[in-house]
């Protein structure tokens, strides 16, 4: 999701995708929320990239911090078609 420029990544597509690759269930995700503790935890988002919308919450993540914190937790990139 961030292979290109950055770009605005509502919270809950996010939350999907996580779910998608990891194989879980929606009750085991629980609610999209904690996808904004977690980013802002890895320091991934501040107040300038990040947005509330009608539908809830609105990411900018960039690439190159997502490399770096996959590099520093030794996290493999998934290849994805």
């Amino acid at each position: 999701m961030t292979r290109s420029q950055p770009e605005w990544i509502k919270a809950a597509d996010l939350r999907e995708q996580v779910r998608q690759l990891l194989g879980y269930s929606s009750e085991q995700m629980g609610h999209a929320q904690w996808i904004g503790h977690i980013l802002n935890r890895l320091q991934l988002i501040d107040s300038h990239r990040r947005k509330a919308y009608a539908g809830g919450q609105l990411y900018q993540l960039e690439c190159e911090a997502v490399i770096d914190i996959m590099r520093r937790y030794e996290v493999q990139p998934i290849q994805t078609l």
